[in-house]
């Protein structure tokens, strides 16, 4: 069976169903860590916990630390604040103790039905993204990485936020995906959406707070690929051995 015929059918299996799905899960204390570097000459490696105690100016710190968000167009990327004001990490510069694999069971199942649900799919970490005060993304539909890809999932970390809704809509339906009421006084939790790549969706202008986000592609794999190592636990290994930084981290 073609990549492009197991994504029809699974397309298909949820037409009469909403193409997203959304929730929240308790997750270990350690999953909450975030590793980054920061635009100094030379650059300082910093540890951040995102949780609803996150003092502000961390936050600040790593807004600051952020490059000016673009979006796709035409297989192209483009910078327009006007279209879309957020900040955003390159896999170069984070490392998350987030695994995406703890809410797999809970997103597969709904997104690939039928005979397909047992078919393995791989979640490549995209990009880290802040949404602070004034932050939004204008309606639009994901760029679709490769013939393999067949939607995103989008982890909302619990710091506090208001506004910020992620608004989804498809053929006559429409989902609004309010994380910072959901995730209020939730410190163990993070909220997740997963949805299909013709989903258009927007990001509603942040009123307070920073809204952050990591952002994975959703694949079939390739069966013609060795099946490799989890994308998180290569991503910190290489910024930690690039900053070689065992014993300067920086709050």
């Amino acid at each position: 069976m073609s990549i492009k015929h197991k994504i029809d059918t699974a397309r298909a299996a949820v037409a009469k169903s909403d193409p997203w799905t959304s929730g929240t899960a308790q997750i270990p204390s350690h999953c909450f860590n975030l590793f980054f570097i920061d635009k100094m000459d030379p650059p300082r490696p910093h540890l951040v916990k995102l949780t609803d105690t996150t003092h502000p100016s961390e936050l600040e710190a790593l807004s600051a630390s952020c490059d000016q968000a673009t979006f796709g167009r035409a297989h192209e990327d483009v910078l327009d604040e006007s279209y879309r004001k957020a900040g955003k990490l390159d896999l170069g510069r984070f490392a998350s103790t987030f695994d995406a694999a703890q809410i797999f069971p809970t997103i597969i199942p709904y997104l690939i039905q039928g005979k397909d649900a047992e078919q393995r799919v791989e979640a490549d970490m995209h990009k880290l993204n802040v949404y602070d005060k004034g932050s939004f993304f204008r309606a639009h539909k994901d760029t679709p990485r490769s013939e393999r890809m067949f939607g995103s999932l989008v982890v909302v970390f619990p710091t506090p936020h208001t506004g910020g809704e992620l608004v989804l809509r498809h053929a006559e339906k429409m989902f609004t995906f309010d994380s910072g009421t959901i995730l209020a006084g939730s410190p163990d939790k993070i909220a997740f959406i997963a949805f299909f790549s013709d989903v258009e969706h927007e990001v509603l202008p942040v009123t307070s707070g920073h809204r952050v986000t990591l952002t994975y592609n959703l694949y079939y794999p390739d069966p013609t690929s060795p099946r490799l190592s989890s994308t998180t636990a290569v991503n910190a290994c290489i910024l930690l051995k690039n900053l070689n930084v065992a014993t300067s981290i920086s709050p």
